[in-house]
């Protein structure tokens, strides 16, 4: 029997916004558009091995068929050294957002934390799920 997995969220009422899910075998984050795509835009320049990052790719290109909004990315340490040199003072404000569950917007900080806590997670099973809802 396997065990549930471990859900983080980091909602928005207001603006309305999307969600975007990223999944490990034993770990869920799920993030408003305002959450992630400031990580997306911080690695949309990065190259490894003159390549685009998988996430970035999945990102531009993924999700076009609207009957399977999931796809599935790998992950690697060079991934999540790169997720962790990213600098938290490159998000925006998050100060006038409205949470869902009205506590107060998290910090890049803790976004980021968690985001790197699923990738190390999902080193040994080699990918994770990117899902849009």
């Amino acid at each position: 029997m396997s065990r549930p997995r471990r859900r983080t969220e980091f909602l928005v009422s207001w603006p309305v916004q999307g969600e975007f899910h990223f999944k490990s075998a034993s770990s869920e984050l799920v993030l408003s558009d305002v959450y992630w795509l400031w990580i997306y835009r911080a690695l949309l320049e990065v190259r490894d091995d003159g390549q685009q990052l998988p996430f970035v790719k999945a990102a531009e290109v993924g999700f076009r068929d609207p009957e399977n909004l999931v796809e599935t990315i790998p992950v690697s340490s060079r991934f999540l050294e790169l997720l962790q040199q990213i600098p938290p003072s490159l998000a925006p404000s998050f100060d006038k957002l409205e949470t869902s569950d009205g506590s107060l917007p998290p910090k890049p900080e803790q976004i980021l934390t968690e985001l790197v806590r699923l990738v190390r997670e999902a080193l040994a099973e080699g990918t994770i799920e990117m899902a849009v809802e």
